[in-house]
């Protein structure tokens, strides 16, 4: 073996027994979304979810909406089984809809805007947030990204909101840091061991990103991108 990958096997193993880093969802802009939603459906609407919730979505959405969630597979929070390019719903029958991290991972985003679209009613709020610049995301395939200016155009059919960033450059370099770190070399003990250290040495940089969280000037550079527009 490597002597260099039989020392960093050790290392793995004393680390494996340390406190792991800190980890947080990297989108900032939940609170400010979910009271622009509530300020343009009112409390209690009824909003299309697609997709699986999340930890946050337990604090932010569903205290205030009454989410119908769709998903291609059963879970404990999916009220509809079905595909979003193909919504079994009827046309102006939910408030407002919401998709987080969603766009990336479908074969056809416009078909799949315009079945969304059809379901709300007018004057109905949509929120959307999407990668940028961060790895790829396997789980399911992701096929594309946007820009701030393809979201844009995208959601052309709706009157725009709200265009911003939901997570910016400094947490976007921090976790291509710790993407480089998880497949830097063939041996895992030795990917984990640069990963673990990487992850506490750079983990300030999502300080600093709070700095300039949602600087309109970033969303080229962000690690994310938020949409609130309007039916």
């Amino acid at each position: 073996m490597n002597p260099i990958f039989w020392f960093t096997k050790q290392i793995s193993r004393i680390l494996h027994r340390l406190p792991k880093p800190p980890h947080h969802g990297i989108n900032r802009s939940y609170s400010h979304v979910s009271q622009l939603m509530r300020n343009i459906t009112g409390q209690e609407a009824k909003i299309l979810y697609v997709g699986s919730l999340r930890e946050t979505d337990y604090k932010y959405f569903s205290p205030y909406f009454k989410l119908i969630c769709i998903n291609l597979e059963k879970d404990k929070d999916i009220n509809v089984i079905c595909d979003a390019h193909w919504l079994p719903f009827k046309s102006s029958v939910f408030d407002g809809a919401i998709l987080q991290a969603v766009l990336t991972h479908v074969k056809d985003a416009p078909r799949m805007i315009k079945e969304t679209h059809n379901t709300m009613r007018a004057g109905g709020a949509i929120y959307i947030s999407t990668p940028f610049l961060i790895e790829y995301n396997p789980a399911p395939e992701e096929y594309v990204r946007y820009t701030h200016i393809g979201v844009r155009q995208l959601l052309s059919n709706f009157r725009e909101i709200e265009l911003g960033v939901a997570a910016g450059p400094f947490v976007a370099i921090f976790l291509i840091i710790q993407s480089i770190a998880k497949n830097l070399s063939p041996d895992r003990d030795f990917n984990f061991v640069v990963w673990y250290i990487g992850t506490w040495v750079f983990y300030p940089l999502n300080w600093l990103d709070g700095f300039i969280h949602n600087k309109r000037s970033m969303l080229a550079s962000s690690a994310a991108i938020y949409y609130v527009g309007v039916k």
